[in-house]
């Protein structure tokens, strides 16, 4: 009678064991079958199903996370370099991940004349164009605070503050790229290397800006 007992017991729980694993596999169908989420199961109060390894869960991250300050803008100087106040100061705000022709003749527009095989008053000609661009995408905020994200390292060995400048939601110095007046420039850590990369390629095969033919 206990021999009969406990193999009774154990088909109970083998049955019980049973029935949760069909639990589990139909979590996870219908998971797939209404485009529901780990997130979405945890918010429901529901147990976490984890995707097998060759599946891959669907995005639900968010931008990545910025420490950002606001600054007073005072002036643009030329197409990747703006003045700001900060903390009292007047500082100079190299624009990350981007390069702006130079609109004045100096020292680099030499050297990238020398390089390039440009001339230089052509170099100037495309930064005088390129620093009209970020100044018009500037303008209306001179004298107000603009939101920058300061680099890693936040200054370069000029003593200048290394930023990403945003303007209406969207990263300018991107948008610099992406509407052709800016190559990149990679140094040091550079958080948003793959997004200006992307706006380069766009703009070159756009023709814009700069690639205008």
């Amino acid at each position: 009678m206990e021999e009969d007992s406990l193999i009774q017991n154990n088909c109970g729980a083998l049955r019980i064991l049973r029935l949760a694993k069909f639990a589990v596999l139909l979590a996870i169908y219908a998971a797939h079958a209404f485009g529901l989420t780990s997130a979405n199961f945890a918010e429901a109060g529901e147990p976490i199903v984890g995707y097998a390894q060759n599946e891959k869960a669907l995005d639900v991250s968010t931008a990545p996370a910025r420490e950002t300050h606001f600054c007073k803008l005072l002036y643009v100087v030329d197409g990747d370099t703006i003045k700001i106040e900060y903390k009292g100061e007047k500082e100079s705000v190299r624009l990350l991940g981007i390069d702006t022709p130079e609109s004045r003749n100096n020292a680099k527009a030499e050297r990238d004349a020398k390089a390039s095989g440009v001339k230089v008053k052509d170099i100037i000609y495309d930064g005088v164009k390129a620093s009209k661009f970020t100044k018009e995408k500037l303008e209306k905020y001179v004298g107000k605070d603009i939101e920058i994200e300061f680099g890693n390292p936040p200054r370069d060995r000029y003593g200048r503050l290394l930023g990403w400048v945003y303007v209406e939601g969207k990263c300018l110095n991107v948008e610099i790229v992406r509407n052709g007046y800016a190559k990149p420039l990679f140094y040091g850590k550079i958080k948003y290397k793959d997004e200006i990369n992307q706006a380069y390629d766009e703009a070159v095969k756009a023709g814009v800006g700069l690639w205008r033919e």
